[in-house]
């Protein structure tokens, strides 16, 4: 028999009913719209290569760079989809301490950036070996673009993690102004691009325009949200080292000509054994030391 106590723990008295309170209302969509805009930006961003190829170069030419751009994602759903369902959480507890906050950031952009490289490293120095082995031959005529959507697929992990961290931030109309640029920048670049240089000129465009356009953005946007440069820089450090000496290794595996499937197995063992003492030190940020 449940006692009374009890049944007014579990119930409380009253109803629920319908109503409307203006000033909660206001403050959602204070903080709604602004992240809905930025939202359909990314999305129109992620979709615009695809109408470009479709209506420039064709059908085939489409299937054949969807297959590079979803290969080219790999990496983004493996590390930075994972991250994201905790990110925001994480930065969000730390929005009003900005050195808590900047310190939170680079140390998850380290880790993300650790766990990226190697994939991208792989698929953007030997995408006709990775075709190839994924799909077979009738696919690897999409290895040109694939080069280049590889380093745009690094690029997104980070800027994702930085996305999450503006938001939490409340940093969200320079957010948008990061967002706004990149689409509008993309446009006319990857219109050129298809014209000239088929495929490989969109991923090419692509890269070209999220790197050297829109990581300084970022990086400006992430300063006022109290993340300085150097924090970026210093999180980065390691990987890039590391992904440098990746690409030596692959691109020397390359040159022996041992074929697509023992070049590709051979080129990962060696290439992962010169890529794990650079970012090794990092080991203790999974425990959530402050690392090196």
């Amino acid at each position: 028999m449940i006692s009374r106590r009890v049944w007014s723990a579990l119930a409380a008295p009253g109803m629920l009913r319908p109503g409307w309170n203006r000033e909660q209302a206001r403050r959602l969509l204070g903080f709604g719209l602004p992240l809905a805009g930025a939202s359909l930006l990314v999305l129109a961003m992620l979709n615009m290569d695809s109408v470009v190829v479709g209506a420039t170069l064709g059908p085939v030419q489409l299937g054949l760079y969807q297959i590079a751009f979803n290969v080219s994602s790999w990496p983004v759903r493996a590390v930075s989809e994972v991250a994201r369902r905790v990110s925001f959480a994480g930065f969000s507890r730390l929005a009003d301490s900005p050195q808590a906050l900047a310190e939170s950031f680079g140390r998850g952009l380290e880790l993300l950036m650790a766990a990226a490289v190697p994939a991208c490293v792989m698929l953007a120095t030997l995408p006709k070996p990775v075709l190839h082995f994924v799909y077979g031959d009738k696919w690897v005529d999409a290895s040109g673009a694939l080069r280049f959507l590889a380093l745009l697929g690094l690029l997104r992990v980070s800027y994702e993690l930085a996305y999450d961290c503006l938001v939490a931030a409340g940093k969200k109309r320079a957010l948008l102004i990061v967002q706004g640029w990149w689409l509008l920048a993309l446009a006319p670049v990857l219109l050129y691009a298809a014209r000239t240089r088929g495929i490989a000129g969109v991923g090419f465009g692509h890269m070209i325009v999220a790197g050297p356009l829109v990581a300084p953005l970022f990086v400006w946007a992430l300063g006022r949200g109290g993340v300085p440069a150097r924090v970026v820089m210093r999180a980065c450090a390691r990987p890039f080292l590391g992904g440098l000496a990746m690409t030596a290794v692959c691109l020397g595996v390359q040159r022996l000509g041992l074929g697509s499937t023992p070049e590709l197995l051979l080129a990962g063992v060696l290439a992962t054994a010169v890529y794990v003492p650079f970012v090794w030190p990092l080991r203790g940020l999974l425990r959530g030391g402050s690392g090196p």
